[in-house]
């Protein structure tokens, strides 16, 4: 459901003619086929709130207005790396990346995407990771 939803999310911008053209033709590669997917060709079923809130079990309403959020104010999508330990989980971190080039705001301060931030534990400070266990050098090496 999570891909589902980052696709209707992205669905219901184009649908509103909120998706960023000129980013698109600037910056990526294969936004045309994207956005005909989002638009139900190949299927015959468009990608919006609407498809998204069957599947994921949310209000239609609640997803059409989060996604006039995210192009309403500046976005940072951020993407948790325990979404590839399902079936097809590679599908959300591609889904998230089409979200944020829908959007446009790749590469500004506050925007874009990211995939797996605080997963260490490490963001803003150093990450002290210790030593790992370990056998020590032998003093002659083997021949």
């Amino acid at each position: 459901s999570d891909t589902a939803l980052i696709l209707g999310l992205a669905g219901e911008i184009v649908k509103a003619g909120r998706h960023d053209r000129d980013f698109l033709v600037r910056c990526t590669s294969g936004a045309d086929r994207l956005l005909a997917y989002l638009e139900g060709d190949g299927d015959g079923v468009r990608k919006d709130a609407a498809w998204a809130a069957g599947i994921c079990e949310l209000p239609a309403n609640a997803i059409a207005q989060l996604a006039r959020r995210l192009v309403d104010t500046r976005s940072m999508l951020t993407v948790s790396w325990s979404l590839q330990r399902a079936q097809h989980g590679e599908q959300p971190f591609w889904a998230a990346l089409g979200l944020a080039s829908v959007i446009g705001q790749i590469g500004l301060p506050g925007g874009g995407v990211g995939y797996g931030y605080a997963s260490l534990g490490g963001v803003g400070a150093p990450l002290n990771l210790g030593k790992s266990p370990g056998m020590s050098q032998l003093a002659k090496p083997i021949d």
